[in-house]
This record gives C-alpha cells, structure tokens and sequence, in this order.
C-alpha cells in the first residue's frame, strides 16, 4: 500500500492513490463515478471513484 493515503473525517474516508496529486483542489477530479450507476440494485455504502483528465482513477471516497 506504498504511495496511498487514506484520510477519514465524520462523513467519509477518501482513498488518494498513487496518481492523485496529493494537492486537493476541485479541478484536479475530471469525472466521478457512483458506484450505484455501475451496479445495478447496489446495496451498501456511497462509494465515488473520482478520476483525473486522462482517465486514472485518483482517489476512492466512502460516505459513512
């Protein structure tokens, strides 16, 4: 788990993978993925994928 950074708060845990720049800003999340429109009838927690311009997945974020 080299180069990965998990931050938690009270409403969520954010993943920030190796490619994540580690500077947050707004601009640096392209697209974002609800893991609810990828499985159909999901149960379970919010999980967000967000990915930068070129399509890497950045960072993973878990609503509590």
């Amino acid at each position: 788990m080299e180069n990965i950074i998990i931050k938690e708060n009270d409403e969520a845990i954010y993943i920030q993978l190796k490619e994540h720049p580690k500077k947050v800003t707004y601009e640096i999340v392209d697209k974002n993925v609800d893991i609810a429109s990828l499985i159909k009838n999901y149960i379970g927690p919010s999980i967000y994928f967000d990915f930068n311009k070129d399509g890497t997945l950045i960072g993973i974020e878990i609503l509590k």
